[in-house]
């Protein structure tokens, strides 16, 4: 017997769905940076701190995701309606944003072209503000919609951009690739201020959407 379906019904499956991405995500992204563990195997202690560090950065992102939109779903969950739908396929856009930030972070190559971070994270912010307006469209505006948008239009990126320009023009200006005595590569100053701004931004989001600040 067939079990009909409304509007006021919640998708649970649809929910379940982006779950098993987002454990698919961290599932690919661990076995990507354990490769790179592997092959990077004869670096010096310092680099792999390095690198543990900055890929702790990225992966704190996504957790930072799954964890406010969980708490997100709780309170707006997917219905049989346009905006859900719409929702729906944002978070399988956001999830396979996701999965090429961390994976290209566990990445042994990530030094050599440090900008597509950014080709992965201002998307899914661009993203994540059109999911908050389609759920607010769903479920009725409220006064932290502006803010909000603000957080990932404006506030994430603006932090992201200042963290580039001050890590490029600091290492460009200080850091002598030929001079053996530095610990770090240009690119690799950038990979870190970069990873430490995302760190941030995930940190602060998380309070804020829990309600801790």
């Amino acid at each position: 017997m067939l079990q009909t379906i409304d509007s006021s019904t919640p998708l649970t499956s649809w929910t379940v769905l982006v779950n098993v991405i987002f454990g698919s995500v961290a599932s690919i992204s661990f076995r990507q940076f354990h490769e790179t563990l592997i092959l990077k195997a004869s670096a010096t202690k310092f680099y792999m701190t390095f690198r543990i560090y900055v890929f702790f950065c990225f992966f704190a992102f996504f957790v930072y995701d799954w964890a406010v939109w969980t708490r997100l779903m709780g309170e707006s969950p997917y219905r049989l309606v346009i905006s859900s739908v719409f929702r729906f396929v944002l978070d399988l856009m956001m999830g396979f944003l996701l999965l090429g930030l961390t994976w290209y972070a566990g990445r042994a190559e990530i030094e050599e072209r440090p900008r597509v971070l950014i080709f992965y994270l201002v998307p899914w912010h661009v993203c994540a503000a059109g999911w908050h307006v389609l759920a607010a469209w769903q479920y009725g505006w409220n006064h932290i919609l502006p803010q909000v948008l603000a957080w990932h239009l404006v506030i994430a990126p603006l932090t992201y951009a200042v963290a580039w320009g001050i890590a490029r023009l600091g290492a460009y200006m200080f850091v002598d690739q030929s001079a053996p005595q530095f610990l770090f590569s240009r690119n690799q100053w950038i990979v870190g201020t970069l990873a430490t701004a995302v760190l941030g931004v995930s940190v602060v989001r998380t309070l804020i959407a829990f309600s801790l600040i």
